[in-house]
């Protein structure tokens, strides 16, 4: 099963009407953070897919919402769901705070984690790797997975735990 999280109006319908023939895949109207409530998000004008939570750090202007915000963990209690196996965040810039609202479901599941780290500095980056996780850099040119964090090889990357066996193969194949 997919679950989705878009928070901005226009993302969301296009995102639900685009999923709508597949059974199994979900979609909630909501942010995940490291706190819950409501908060802003800026949404550049003509640029729906670049809305963030993080305006200042980000550099981004526009207009301004009102969206809800939950942890993961928040949420997997809210809606009885499983614990996810695989996590992919892309929050323009609000990584961290999403990875710090999972800290019960790292524990509990240890899932696979793959994040976009652009807007995050190196210190914030190995800040957010779990006790017994490992960082890999994801390589933009082939997607391949390169050992420790390498800010130059792509704007990915991804934390997998320690005991998690990869082979020479891709990731994808490994799961």
């Amino acid at each position: 099963h997919i679950t989705f999280f878009e928070p901005n109006p226009k993302m969301f319908s296009i995102a639900k009407d685009g999923n709508a023939v597949f059974e199994k895949v979900t979609g909630y109207q909501i942010a995940l953070s490291d706190s819950l409530g409501s908060v802003n998000m800026t949404i550049p004008y003509g640029g729906s897919t670049n809305a963030t939570l993080e305006a200042n750090k980000t550099k981004r202007t526009g207009y301004s919402i009102s969206v809800e915000c939950l942890t993961g963990d928040n949420f997997i209690e809210k809606h009885g769901r499983p614990l996810p196996d695989i996590i992919k965040i892309d929050t323009e810039g609000h990584e961290a705070s999403v990875i710090r609202g999972l800290q019960r479901i790292i524990t509990a599941k240890k899932p696979i984690i793959f994040f976009e780290h652009i807007s995050l500095t190196d210190q914030e980056i190995m800040n957010l790797i779990p006790n017994n996780y490992d960082i890999y850099s994801v390589l933009d040119a082939n997607g391949a997975l390169e050992r420790d964090f390498k800010r130059n090889l792509g704007h990915n990357s991804v934390l997998i735990p320690k005991d998690f066996k990869l082979a020479k193969k891709s990731l994808a194949e490994n799961i």
